[in-house]
């Protein structure tokens, strides 16, 4: 993208972020207590689409295991169809039908390359959005749900959020063990000698299989090993606001990142 296209990109997607949805409303509870009542709730653009991230990454029956938009099958058509949802938002508020979300290439990379003041913005140490940056007021929502994270009994309890943060590789030596930073150009190349889309059991267990090696719950060099590779060592470099699926799509670097697995 050129400089003025990329422009373009960032002002609109804040957009989203800062225009009431005319078209969807959540459902939420009014307390951060569980089985507290529920209520429709308008939001922004951006918001009803991080609540759809959200929602799905509560675990199916509270147990804690697998959701409805990972660690499946699921996982890349799931994520395809939020994109196109996002997509389609953000043209209906600027009414620029080619409007599209462009893919951050994450791979051989050491370090955050668009984490910019111009784009998606750089942090302080504690990994704060600097103040030149667009984002830098952005907040979190659907993040009040303490120890009901995963349950259905407490649904983006209300609260004022936390503002976007990413930690872009710093602590790394308090990072799991099976993590070694950003994804390489030899682990996408192996993710490409996988021929088997998914196996059973279908989950994170899954070994020798492309899904599960793009998601990233194995080492796709050593496909029957498990490791943070690939889809989740780009959340777990980042940190911050990415390290938790229920949150993760509260960062506008988020579809980026996921427009590259998509590709």
């Amino acid at each position: 993208m050129s400089p003025r296209e990329q422009g373009t990109f960032i002002q609109r997607l804040d957009l989203s972020k800062k225009t009431l949805s005319n078209r969807f409303v959540i459902y939420a509870s009014e307390r951060a207590s569980p089985r507290s009542r529920k209520s429709f709730r308008r939001v922004s653009v951006y918001d009803t689409a991080s609540y759809m991230h959200y929602l799905c990454a509560k675990s199916i029956g509270g147990r804690g295991i697998v959701d409805y938009a990972h660690r499946s099958p699921l996982f890349l058509v799931w994520h395809r169809m939020w994109h196109i949802h996002l997509e389609q938002e953000i043209r209906n508020i600027t009414g620029d039908d080619s409007f599209s979300i462009p893919f951050w290439s994450w791979v051989g990379k050491s370090h955050c390359d668009v984490c910019t003041d111009d784009l998606f913005g750089r942090n302080e140490g504690g990994g704060q959005i600097m103040p030149n940056s667009i984002f830098s007021s952005w907040r979190t929502q659907c993040t009040n749900d303490r120890e009901y994270v995963d349950s259905m009994d407490v649904v983006c309890a209300p609260g004022c959020g936390q503002l976007i943060y990413r930690l872009n590789g710093a602590g790394l030596e308090f990072r799991p063990p099976l993590f070694n930073g950003l994804p390489t150009k030899q682990d996408y190349d192996a993710c490409f000698r996988l021929s088997v889309f998914d196996r059973p059991p279908y989950n994170e267990n899954a070994t020798f299989c492309f899904r599960n090696a793009l998601e990233g719950f194995i080492d796709p060099k050593s496909p029957c090993q498990r490791g943070f590779s690939m889809h989740i060592a780009v959340h777990v470099f980042l940190g911050g606001t990415q390290r938790l699926p229920s949150e993760s799509a509260n960062d506008p670097l988020f579809p980026s990142i996921h427009v590259n697995v998509d590709k």
